[in-house]
């Protein structure tokens, strides 16, 4: 599975992606930093991840059913996080393929050194 990005953009309060048929676009907002404590792109994935599964937890609790307000709220978040996770485990994917790409250039095995 390879993702490719016609853009990847981090405004400093804003993740988007954005692929070259231009029929996906997906902007995730974050909260600002501070140059004292900069954060990376992995960081905010790993945030909007562990934030995509705290929602899920939320949509199931009894209470958020009960209070239609909340659920709406709650049901918007999860989809557009939804899309952030599915680019972050396609992120991970696609750097672990690299990672076992190199080993096996750097390896031992003529038939793959070039």
């Amino acid at each position: 599975m390879e993702a490719q990005f016609d853009t990847v953009l981090y405004t400093g309060s804003a993740l988007e992606f954005t692929w070259p048929s231009g029929l996906f676009h997906c902007t995730y907002a974050t909260a600002p930093t501070t140059a004292a404590y900069p954060v990376s792109l992995r960081d905010r994935l790993d945030d909007a991840v562990a934030r995509a599964a705290v929602v899920e937890q939320e949509l199931l609790d009894p209470r958020t059913v009960r209070d239609p307000k909340l659920l709406a709220t709650l049901g918007k978040e999860h989809q557009r996080l939804q899309d952030v996770v599915r680019l972050a485990t396609e992120l991970k994917q696609v750097e672990r393929e690299l990672d076992e790409a190199r080993e096996m250039a750097a390896g031992d095995d003529a038939d793959f050194a070039a």
